[in-house]
């Protein structure tokens, strides 16, 4: 019952009057035995496109493996672990982006951490994440595909981002690939606690550590956004990006805590909740997406890969642009703080 009410809580910014009513609709579903997002898969193979689906989705360690047709049994690909926020355990959430990653080249890993919105315990959301990463790499002989050994690149959303910020401060402790890259996009855990670290100071010095906060997220606010780039002091390489809505005429873009989805129905794995139906009503790309969060970790995979930690002028208005409206007027860009600055 009481993971329950937190989980609505956590959902809700409506005030007492939406906390009661939330609790009695959990109330009412715990009463008649409905669970939400335990409907689940057995192991399978599918294809999106030029996309290969490896589905291991069936337990709460379990996972998604994207992979890209072309390269999968002859390259070594590069593997982006993609973690989702709480309860968006379904894919298609974040399936624009996704197919993104994959399509310049990379394995995209789906974690699910959780088996429904009310069933794991936070405790396990990162044991859960590191069983994943092992998992897929103890595939990769069944399969035939080919991934890096040395590193692995993050990217959380939400509470996903509390926990590639964990992982990236422990990794050694998990015996996993070293995180070269990890990318926190509206990073929190509203009234939960698991897995959030006091510092994250551990974190290597090397890591390439991005972090980007909404002006507007009322879910989880900017809090923990600030805290991991304030306490992140031995990489020299750490970014924390503040988005801010803007408007011009028709068009606009939000600052919410919803912007890094970016729902495709074609990567559906059959888990419906509420996180998940809410994404598909919300989700839209627009220039946050290709301009902020893509091309944002493209470029530092890129620059990863190619050896460069520089962050010269050039890069710093590059990647704080939001690119222009229709009309051509510029979009409000980002601000940006550089290493504890």
């Amino acid at each position: 019952m009481q993971l329950i009410v937190i989980y609505f809580c956590y959902i809700s910014k409506f005030g007492f009057f939406m906390r009661v009513i939330t609790f009695i609709f959990g109330f009412l579903l715990l009463a008649s035995g409905v669970s939400f997002g335990q409907r689940t898969t057995q192991p399978s193979n599918d294809t999106i496109d030029q996309i290969l689906v490896l589905n291991h989705y069936a337990e709460e360690d379990g996972f998604v493996l994207y992979l890209p047709l072309e390269n999968c049994e002859d390259d070594t690909l590069d593997l982006v672990v993609f973690v989702h926020g709480f309860g968006a355990l379904n894919p298609k959430v974040y399936g624009g982006w996704i197919e993104h990653l994959v399509s310049k080249g990379n394995a995209v890993l789906f974690p699910r951490y959780q088996m429904s919105i009310f069933t794991t315990s936070t405790s396990d959301f990162v044991p859960n994440t590191v069983a994943a990463i092992k998992g897929v790499y103890g595939l990769s002989a069944q399969y035939n595909y080919h991934l890096n050994m040395d590193y692995i690149d993050l990217i959380g959303h939400s509470y996903g981002g509390v926990i590639i910020g964990n992982i990236a401060a422990t990794y050694r402790v998990h015996d996993i690939p070293t995180p070269r890259v990890a990318f926190l996009c509206e990073p929190g855990s509203g009234p939960l606690t698991g897995a959030v670290l006091d510092s994250y100071q551990a974190i290597d010095k090397d890591l390439m550590l991005i972090i980007i906060v909404g002006d507007e997220d009322h879910t989880v606010g900017q809090k923990l956004g600030v805290i991991v780039y304030e306490t992140a002091v031995q990489t020299d390489h750490r970014m924390l990006f503040w988005q801010f809505a803007d408007e011009n005429g028709d068009e606009r873009i939000e600052a919410s805590h919803y912007e890094p989805y970016a729902f495709d129905s074609r990567f559906d794995v059959g888990i419906e909740n509420f996180t998940i139906k809410r994404a598909e009503k919300v989700s839209m790309l627009n220039q946050v997406d290709y301009h902020g969060y893509w091309q944002i970790f493209d470029t530092h995979q890129e620059r990863a890969n190619n050896g460069n930690r520089m962050i010269e002028a050039e890069l710093i208005e590059q990647l704080s642009n939001l690119g222009t409206w229709s009309d051509g007027t510029p979009v409000k860009a980002m601000e940006l703080r550089l290493n504890g600055k």
